[in-house]
């Protein structure tokens, strides 16, 4: 693709450009935001673009391609001899702003001008020494979550994060930089905040899921070291936390998700929304499986003890779905179909066979 290797002034004069920051649109705001995921290192150029052109308002006849290069590369000669000041112009010496002026009418002088100026002001800003700031130490925020417990939390940025059961989750109190990072153990829904100069990384073991402006679903399972990300919304890629920054990764879009796990292929598949997205909403579905597992499920869920006898381990449930429902309920459910006895004392389930 001709805009991976695109520059500051590649980006500003490019049409298509142009079209996407004055008039941004849904076809275009999703190739735009899927060009900078898989190339992150144009992100800063593209903003710098977008912000002289909006600052400009101009999108049409722009100067013949060389002429702002030639008037930038001589304002920077006249700032590096040594010129008298104070010695009037006369006519016969080349004024370079009435030179364009005449040439250029109009709107597309006035962008000359200003575009030169915001590139002669960069570049005064790169080769001036300033005293060295003192590193700001970086204050984080922990949250960890017992057995029971369905938590939502608003990020600095105004991301929406909903936790899991048995989940945790670190960020900085404010996201400073040029991107916003968190680390998560479990699983939780994001609802992203949209900034495509400012990409957000989710660090999970040693694997970095990157989006811009995204909802989704993310489960890392630590013991096991397997990742499962799902895409309600938007685009997501799924790095390696090592060179997350030099390189595309695997690219998800809505309706798709990855299950990756240690030592093999990564899997790209379509997902039951209700399996992965339910849990926040408060919908437990109970797959097929073996007593046990189910009980499992519960403890987290409910986040109480199952304590039950040898013998029931290879009974096994053909699956549920229960919304909202309390323990009592689903326990009644369960014992009526599987033929066992249930007691609740003092935060444990005591499960009996029937003799």
């Amino acid at each position: 693709m001709r805009y991976s290797k695109y520059g500051l002034f590649d980006f500003v004069e490019d049409e298509a450009f142009q079209n996407w920051v004055m008039s941004p649109n849904k076809d275009s705001d999703f190739f735009w935001e899927s060009f900078m995921a898989n190339h992150h290192n144009k992100v800063d150029t593209i903003a710098k673009a977008k912000e002289i052109i909006l600052s400009i308002g101009f999108k049409e006849n722009l100067p013949e391609q060389g002429l702002e290069e030639e008037l930038f590369n001589n304002i920077l000669q006249e700032k590096h001899s040594k010129i008298n000041l104070e010695k009037p112009i006369v006519d016969d010496e080349p004024n370079l702003i009435r030179l364009f002026i005449n040439k250029f009418n109009g709107m597309a002088a006035v962008f000359i001008v200003l575009l030169v100026s915001f590139s002669v002001w960069m570049y005064l800003s790169e080769k001036t020494d300033f005293p060295e700031e003192t590193a700001i130490p970086i204050s984080y925020i922990e949250r960890s979550l017992k057995k029971g417990q369905r938590v939502t939390y608003k990020l600095p940025d105004g991301t929406n994060v909903k936790l899991n059961a048995g989940s945790y989750i670190k960020f900085p109190k404010t996201f400073n930089g040029n991107k916003r990072e968190v680390v998560l153990e479990g699983e939780a829904y994001f609802d992203v905040s949209h900034n495509p100069s400012k990409p957000f990384y989710i660090h999970t073991g040693e694997l970095c899921t990157k989006v811009l402006g995204t909802s989704f679903n993310i489960n890392y399972k630590k013991q096991l070291n397997i990742l499962e990300v799902a895409v309600e919304t938007g685009l997501v890629s799924v790095l390696n936390t090592e060179n997350h920054n030099n390189q595309q990764g695997l690219l998800l879009k809505p309706e798709q998700m990855a299950i990756i796990e240690k030592d093999k292929k990564p899997v790209k598949t379509r997902f039951d929304y209700q399996a992965i997205f339910g849990w926040k909403n408060g919908l437990l579905i109970l797959e097929e499986s073996a007593l046990p597992e189910i009980f499992e499920k519960l403890e987290k869920w409910y986040g109480l003890e199952f304590i039950y006898p040898e013998d029931i381990k290879h009974v096994a449930y053909s699956g549920g779905k229960f919304d909202n429902k309390p323990l009592k309920e689903v326990l009644d459910g369960l014992s009526y179909s599987l033929k066992f006895n249930y007691s609740i004392q003092n935060n444990k389930v005591m499960i009996t066979t029937n003799e």
